[in-house]
């Protein structure tokens, strides 16, 4: 029992370093700088958690889908809308926008020789699960499998979930997204996606009493010694606090 709650607390830990931390709010948004140290930390764990093959194109093809999706948030440009695709699919974009998004919007996305190793072989999950074996038996082979679906579903589910389930939003907003802050145990913050949408360049997406931003609480620890840095500050709860109404399950209003 003890081996399963740290394989959950393991995975739960690194999809917070790399999908939410470093991928979304330090790559797409850069409301979070990262230091050297946890870039190289991040990175790693990339490698070592990459489903079968570390894939080079598909975490820029992730960094700019997302940005075209603020862009046109719940339209027929954007590329994961539940309205007009199925948002669980991933939507592969030419690599010539994908280059062009990027550079636009000074979205970096560095690719090392590590990237192009791991991409050619697919040594990192293989290393993940020797280490997993040593470290809890037989069922260390549970940890690379739980931890690549608990990333795809983060990736894959989370943007459907928080643009059509029952929450919150601005009345101003021209899209979907809402705020579901009751998913504060397992989203990491991610759940206040109307904020998120309303204000992208704010670091702290909690912004009303009842709303807490656990990635902007771990964030502000880490900046204490220097390994982030907070960008965007004075964009903090830069909204309206009485502009919300509630939205029914797949509500268009």
């Amino acid at each position: 029992m003890t081996d399963l709650l740290i394989t959950f607390y393991l995975s739960y830990a690194i999809v917070f370093v790399i999908t939410i931390g470093y991928v979304h709010r330090h790559l797409a948004h850069k409301t979070i700088e990262y230091s050297v140290a946890m870039v190289i930390i991040s990175k790693t764990l990339i490698w070592l958690t990459s489903p079968f093959k570390y894939d080079i194109y598909y975490g820029r093809n992730w960094i700019a889908r997302h940005i075209k999706h603020h862009m046109n948030s719940d339209t027929i440009d954007d590329p994961h809308s539940p309205y007009f695709r199925d948002a669980t699919k991933s939507i592969k974009l030419p690599v010539s926008e994908i280059t062009e998004i990027l550079k636009n919007t000074n979205s970096q996305a560095p690719v090392t020789a590590l990237d192009k190793f791991f991409e050619k072989y697919p040594y990192g999950i293989l290393i993940l699960t020797v280490i997993s074996l040593i470290q809890f038996g037989w069922l260390g082979l549970l940890f690379p499998i739980f931890l690549g679906y608990m990333v795809k579903f983060v990736i894959r589910y989370g943007n459907h979930v928080l643009h059509v389930w029952p929450g919150y939003k601005h009345k101003s907003q021209k899209d979907q997204a809402r705020n579901m802050p009751w998913f504060f145990w397992i989203s990491f913050g991610e759940e206040l996606h109307s904020n998120h949408h309303v204000n992208p360049g704010s670091p702290n997406l909690g912004i009303r009493w009842w709303e807490f931003d656990v990635t902007y609480l771990f964030m502000k620890i880490l900046s204490w010694v220097k390994l982030v840095k907070i960008n965007n500050v004075d964009n903090i709860n830069n909204t309206n606090l009485n502009d919300i109404e509630m939205v029914g399950y797949g509500s268009k209003q």
